[in-house]
């Protein structure tokens, strides 16, 4: 069935698609009785839709829907070849100041202090 529907979708674009029908598939790459198999079909359908989209991510997104899980997105993102979109809260910040980290000085390098000798 997958499979007929990605052929549909590369023979007659998106027009052949509804949203609440990709949400169904992305459900189902989604839920947990999804075997290899499935998966792969899955997939190949949400690739098949994203081309027709001529490779339009925001469109694609808002055809998939909002609760996707993020393994699944970065599933998708991944079998799609883009870079996945990283959560603010998880970028790394960008120092642009001199780091303020201190190294500990190697004991060896550290010549000992002798003191002067007592003038007369």
């Amino acid at each position: 069935c997958l499979e007929e529907m990605s052929r549909m979708v590369e023979m007659y674009n998106t027009a052949v698609v509804t949203a609440p029908v990709v949400h169904s598939v992305v459900a189902y790459l989604d839920s947990r009785d999804c075997d290899i198999t499935a998966r792969n079909a899955c997939l190949d359908v949400l690739v098949q839709v994203y081309g027709a989209l001529h490779n339009d991510l925001p469109k694609f997104k808002k055809m998939i829907g909002n609760d996707v899980s993020e393994r699944t997105m970065a599933m998708i993102e991944e079998k799609l070849g883009v870079a996945p979109a990283v959560p603010a809260a998880v970028a790394t910040p960008v120092h642009t100041g001199p780091s303020v980290a201190r190294t500990p000085a190697v004991k060896s390098a550290v010549k000992a202090h002798t003191p002067a000798a007592a003038t007369p």
